[in-house]
Parts: C-alpha cells; structure tokens; sequence
C-alpha cells in the first residue's frame, strides 16, 4: 500500500519530497447540475507517483466502504471506452455535457470515445502523464524545459515562442508535440477554452 488513510479532523500534510502527495475522494453524495452534494470527503495521505496506480485508488475506495472501481476490459479500444463512458456518463447523471472537463492520459481510442458519448465536454491530455513518453524520446534539460514552458503557457504567443525554441533546439521533438493524436486544446493550457 503506497498511502495513508487521513483520520477525519487531522491536518493537512505537506511534503519535502515531490513524489508524495494526498488524493482527496468525494464520496456518498450525488451530482446536482455541476456541483457535487451532500457527500463527505476522505484524503488519503503519502500517495507515491511512482507506485500509485488503479489498483491502489481501487482499494482506497474498498477502504471507503465501497465494492471497487476497477472493470477488465477486452482491450483498450474505442468500443471499451464508450463503454466505460456510457456507464459513467449514467452514474454520475451528466444530462448538460457542457461544463465537465475530462483529463486522462493519452489512451487509444479515448478521444474518439469523448467525442460520441460526451461531444461537448472539455477534454485535456495530463501533461505529467505526455512528459514521459516525450522525455524517453528527447533527452536534455533544455527540451524538457520547453515541453513544460509550452504545455504550462496561458498565452498564444507566449506558446508560439516555446514552441519556436524547442524546433530550433530539436525539429523532431517540435514534430512530436504538434501531431494530430496530441490536439493542442488537450494539452497546452495556452489553447484551453475558458468556458
């Protein structure tokens, strides 16, 4: 187990070391138009990126009381996330899709899925989760730098001079961000909508 259960009134933890943090779980309550009601929350303390995975969030939720979250599906596909998708999209009773934003890494067959079940939601790629993939790729100081110097822009033009810099650091690793499966209204906080 990568993580403690916080005690309900025990305070707030902050960490020195960057891998750990606390996930703060809703539950018991019911979604009424965009806002979360009537339910309580749990925190679960000393969370470790490293190891923490669905399997652990699948047991914070059994320590809650609950059967688990975790389903196997064939593959991960289009069909298995519409899927998945239709049966959350009934869950949490999301009846005006406008105002929910999905963030999720870049999984086959996702953004497809977005776009059928829940066309007219907001849907963003998690940064941490591109920055590996991109890292293992491009290998440097001064490029990661600029990943996160265009992915952290609130700005067009702030964006457009990121980007500039990294073509003219490495033209494949400009190349890489700017492909078709990477849509940059999913991952460039410059290119959100602000709704």
């Amino acid at each position: 187990m990568s993580w403690d259960f916080r005690a309900p009134g025990a305070p707030h933890h902050s960490y020195s070391d960057p891998k750990l943090f606390s996930i703060r779980i809703s539950h018991g309550g019911q979604i009424s138009g965009n806002c979360y009601a009537s339910g309580n929350v749990a925190w679960f303390d000393y969370c470790d990126k490293d190891r923490m995975s669905m399997t652990e969030i699948d047991n914070m939720v059994r320590e809650l009381g609950y059967d688990g979250v975790i389903t196997v599906v064939e593959s991960e596909c289009k069909d298995s996330w519409v899927w998945f998708l239709e049966l959350l999209v009934k869950d949490v009773e999301i009846v005006n899709q406008f105002g929910y934003t999905f963030i999720s890494d870049n999984q086959k067959g996702l953004l497809p899925a977005f776009e059928q079940v829940v066309p007219n939601n907001e849907h963003r790629f998690c940064a941490s989760h591109l920055f590996p993939n991109f890292i293992l790729q491009f290998k440097g100081k001064s490029l990661s730098d600029k990943f996160w110097g265009a992915a952290k822009a609130t700005t067009i033009p702030q964006f457009a001079r990121q980007m500039e810099e990294l073509k003219n650091l490495d033209k494949d690793a400009y190349d890489s961000l700017i492909e078709l499966e990477k849509p940059l209204k999913h991952w460039s906080r410059s290119h959100f909508n602000t709704m």
